[in-house]
């Protein structure tokens, strides 16, 4: 396994780099200058070009990327064309945002999906299971940014139990920080709960028809010790893929949830950023989110030897 992962961050390298390119390319050849941006359109032609050679934007694009890189392979990112900030102290402010986001709809998504699936499974044919689904037939139907209009009414507006926007960072008031991302993670986390619950079901349902579990039964296990300890684990192998995945759309697709609930995270900072052209910015925010989701996949490979023994990797 330690091969495997020391192999896996190996072939990481090489792909961040073609990441880090791409992104790199298509903001530069997205229109608009970020001296315009920046001096507004009553700026002259020698206040744009003074400004672009300070900033280093009327180099070639691949200089411009090689001296980038450099700097980043050294921990530099540069700094914001914008406000002239180290764009690792911005990150730094609003990357534990959307990662803390995330995690709470992950672990929402999971707490409600896995046993939802599980019951559907177990009761096929019965209401218990017409009933899940069609709740999860619902959440997929429902977009997150409706289901947080929504929550806010009844929550914030109606009752005042939650408040509607902002946030507290959990390491300075953890029960404050719980109550502002509560209805933006449920709101994330019951689309997710939806779809991860239909694959409970399928997978497990997959499961219990096979050879090994009708064995198990022949020989007098309960139906919970045959559920539970042959067949969930090998059940949970897609559904730890699709986990995986999910958390690398929360990670990109929080801006919606993000500027309902009014949330300083990284969504909305790149998309600021690319209305500024903001360089720096977009191109560290796209390369952060990579090297997380590059690691989520990580652990998932790893997963797979935890749940399957009869997975190897070399």
């Amino acid at each position: 396994m330690a091969v495997f992962v020391a192999r896996r961050l190996l072939m990481a390298v090489p792909v961040l780099f073609l990441v880090s390119a791409i992104a790199f390319s298509v903001i530069h050849f997205i229109p608009g200058d970020p001296a315009a941006v920046i001096l507004g359109r009553n700026a002259s032609a020698e206040q744009l070009a003074a400004l672009r050679h300070q900033l280093g934007l009327d180099r070639p694009v691949p200089v411009q990327f090689a001296a980038w890189l450099g700097g980043a392979v050294r921990g530099d990112l540069g700094k914001s064309l914008s406000s002239r900030r180290p764009v690792v102290e911005l990150l730094a402010q609003r990357l534990p945002i959307t990662l803390s986001l995330a995690v709470f709809a992950m672990l929402i998504s999971l707490l409600v999906s896995v046993p939802s699936g599980i019951i559907a499974a177990g009761r096929r044919g019965t209401w218990w299971d017409r009933a899940i689904m069609a709740g999860a037939l619902v959440g997929v139907s429902t977009p997150s940014f409706w289901a947080g209009i929504l929550l806010i009414i009844l929550f914030s507006v109606r009752l005042g139990w939650l408040p509607s926007g902002g946030f507290v960072s959990l390491f300075e008031d953890f029960g404050a920080g719980v109550r502002y991302l509560l209805l933006p993670a449920v709101s994330l986390g019951l689309l997710l709960a939806a779809v991860t619950a239909r694959m409970v079901r399928a997978s497990l349902l997959e499961v219990l028809g096979q050879d090994y579990v009708r064995t198990a039964r022949a020989k007098g296990l309960a139906e919970r010790v045959v559920v539970y300890r042959h067949a969930l684990r090998n059940a949970l192998i897609p559904v730890v893929t699709v986990a995986g995945m999910d958390f690398g759309w929360l990670l990109g697709g929080t801006v919606v949830v993000e500027s309902v609930f009014r949330l300083p995270g990284m969504g909305r900072f790149i998309i600021n950023a690319i209305l500024a052209r903001d360089y720096p910015v977009v191109q560290a925010g796209v390369l952060y989110l990579a090297v997380i989701f590059m690691l989520v996949n990580l652990t998932v490979d790893v997963l797979y030897g935890y749940l399957d023994p009869r997975i190897r990797h070399g």
